[in-house]
């Protein structure tokens, strides 16, 4: 099983496979939903539909190449060209998060751990089998931001 890990520095989450960065997640500031994404030579802008929406456009230039959709138990990814995915997290004290395929085939699994010491999450990014070395950075990524998301989400509540 290949593990990615993340290191985080301010607004900005560098994820590396065996000590080498292979992409960067980049959120504008801290409490905004907007960020870029940036692996090898491929840059992709996550910005939201509006304030009150749950749709996330995912855009390369002005192309859309995608988008997220949150609901009360978990957040679609449509990745065009690549296929449809679904976030999903498990446990209640220690959250795992969990991406399925179409075909409900497990692709990464990403587990979030703070640091009261730091005051900061750091992720854990399984990969599955079935996701192809071509995606593994860009899937990944966006499995990052919607999880992070998801857990911004889950403490502005109280």
């Amino acid at each position: 099983m290949r593990v990615l890990q993340t290191t985080h520095s301010n607004l900005k989450h560098t994820l590396t496979l065996n000590k080498k960065e292979i992409g960067v997640l980049a959120f504008k500031s801290s409490f905004s939903m907007g960020a870029t994404i940036t692996w090898e030579n491929n840059v992709l802008n996550m910005e939201r539909k509006s304030i009150f929406s749950s749709t996330t456009w995912i855009r390369r230039n002005h192309d859309m190449v995608g988008s997220l959709k949150s609901s009360w138990n978990s957040i679609k990814l449509n990745l065009k060209d690549i296929g449809h995915y679904t976030l999903k997290s498990k446990g209640f004290f220690t959250l795992t998060y969990i991406l399925y395929n179409s075909n409900n085939q497990i692709i990464l699994t990403i587990k979030p751990t703070y640091s009261w010491k730091q005051w900061k999450y750091t992720y854990k990014i399984e990969l599955g089998n079935t996701l192809e070395d071509s995606h593994i950075s860009f899937v990944s990524l966006v499995g990052l931001y919607a999880t992070i998301l998801n857990i911004r989400a889950s403490q502005s509540t109280f």
